[in-house]
């Protein structure tokens, strides 16, 4: 079964035209890897989810993968270098993270 592996990004207003320039090229690496099917790169509105205005903008990668064990495989492999690669280019300002993710997984249980 397949399943929906997603990334939920919060970022600093100032680095967000560079950060979504280096996300891109690093949602199609993840693409390349076995398993990974397609990815949907989404910005969320911050009002719509109870922020007031706080300078952070917000974005959701949605990747379909091919089932768990592919993503596992992610996880045990290349997860670490590849947001560590993030990290390096983001790295924080005055000791405060310039971005944060937070991740979920969902069974994909229908199509319609």
């Amino acid at each position: 079964m397949s399943v929906q592996y997603e990334v939920n990004i919060t970022m600093d207003a100032s680095i967000e035209e560079k950060y979504i320039s280096a996300l891109k090229p690093h949602i199609k690496d993840l693409l390349a890897l076995d398993g990974f099917k397609h990815a949907v790169l989404t910005k969320r509105n911050a009002a719509d989810e109870g922020a007031t205005e706080t300078g952070e903008k917000l974005y959701t990668v949605c990747y379909t993968v091919e089932n768990r064990a592919a993503l596992q495989n992610y996880f045990n492999g290349k997860a670490a270098e590849m947001r560590k690669e993030m990290m390096d280019l983001f790295p924080p300002v005055d000791g405060k993270a310039v971005f944060s993710c937070t991740r979920r997984i969902h069974e994909i249980v229908d199509k319609f």
